[in-house]
């Protein structure tokens, strides 16, 4: 019996699927599950189309093809999540990736070592691809440590975890109410994010159309942590205007370099959250630094008018320090 595990790919319009699959062929997975949603107009459900032509033309090894393919336009609040499950109705675990998220070929053998060494530890319930900090002490000399958060950028799950996902958070005012993120969380910035962000998702008032938050919510509603590799195994190619939440070329979670990670892997003693890790991710992915004391005082005591008058004289001085550094090290240099 083969031990490679089946592999998803979600996808829609946009060619990068096929640098995705380009690396899955370097895996050469026995089951591949293609997950694919339909465009919101005649006109984009024909490129979609001709991107699962393409896809599919492009599994040239041996392999078993499942397809769920959508003919009306889902988003990914209907398709990825229904897409998962129906995985997950035929298989005990995957490893999942979308059409922007490119792995190094590590991952995969990182996958199938922490997918089988914690298959049957609950407070596990995803094995992320993604890491933003290398080098971050929290690793100590360990390959990978355990993080409340962890990257949905590629990864692996069970399906007896991803029984816990609801795409409609109906769980969320009962959480709230008993204090969910208070026992979960470092912060109390980090918990004043997360209420607005789990309760704009559960209204459906979100800006975003996500599926991922929803996921991290039912991680979390379980005490559930996640594998964080020392090395980063996934990069994000998605951004610019196809992109359908990272439109921003130059965004800093993009092309991010990928590296192989060491074997055999050195493996943490106990199972536990890495609070220093944590910390940082949070503050580099969502909520940024605290702000001084200060600024809490003028943004809330301030006009508007007044408040967008210093934001504009802070950016300006905020261009010419940089220009000013620039200077700089370029005379050094000379």
């Amino acid at each position: 019996m083969s031990s490679k595990v089946p592999v998803v790919l979600i996808f829609f319009r946009r060619r990068c699927a096929l640098e995705v699959l380009q690396a899955v062929r370097g895996y050469a997975p026995e089951r591949l599950f293609l997950v694919a949603d339909g465009g919101r107009t005649p006109e984009e459900h024909a490129g979609c189309l001709n991107v699962r032509q393409a896809v599919e033309a492009a599994v040239d090894w041996p392999c078993q093809v499942e397809r769920l393919y959508s003919d009306g336009n889902l988003g990914c609040r209907g398709n990825i999540p229904r897409g998962i499950s129906w995985v997950f109705n035929q298989v005990e675990q995957a490893i999942i990736l979308e059409d922007d998220t490119v792995p190094h070929l590590d991952f995969f053998r990182f996958c199938e070592e922490m997918l089988a060494r914690y298959a049957c530890e609950p407070r596990v319930m995803m094995v992320s691809g993604t890491n933003f900090f290398p080098e971050h002490p929290g690793f100590r000399e360990q390959s990978y440590l355990f993080s409340g958060y962890g990257g949905s950028w590629g990864y692996g799950t069970w399906a007896r975890a991803w029984r816990h996902y609801d795409a409609d958070m109906r769980l969320w005012p009962e959480a709230k109410e008993s204090g969910l993120l208070r026992a979960m969380l470092l912060t109390a910035q980090e918990q004043a994010y997360w209420n607005r962000t789990f309760e704009s998702v559960w209204s459906k008032t979100c800006s975003c159309d996500p599926y991922d938050y929803q996921w991290l919510f039912a991680r979390w509603l379980q005490g559930g942590l996640s594998i964080v590799p020392r090395s980063n195994l996934v990069t994000n190619i998605g951004g610019g205007i196809e992109a359908t939440h990272t439109k921003a070329a130059g965004c800093k979670f993009l092309g991010r370099p990928v590296q192989a990670i060491s074997w055999p892997l050195d493996h943490p003693l106990v199972v536990v959250r890495s609070a220093t890790f944590d910390q940082d991710y949070g503050r580099f992915v969502f909520y940024g630094e605290p702000r001084p004391a200060w600024r809490r005082y003028l943004a809330k005591h301030l006009p508007r008018g007044m408040r967008n008058g210093i934001r504009s004289l802070g950016r300006s001085g905020t261009l010419r320090l940089a220009q000013l550094r620039r200077s700089i090290i370029g005379a050094r240099s000379r």
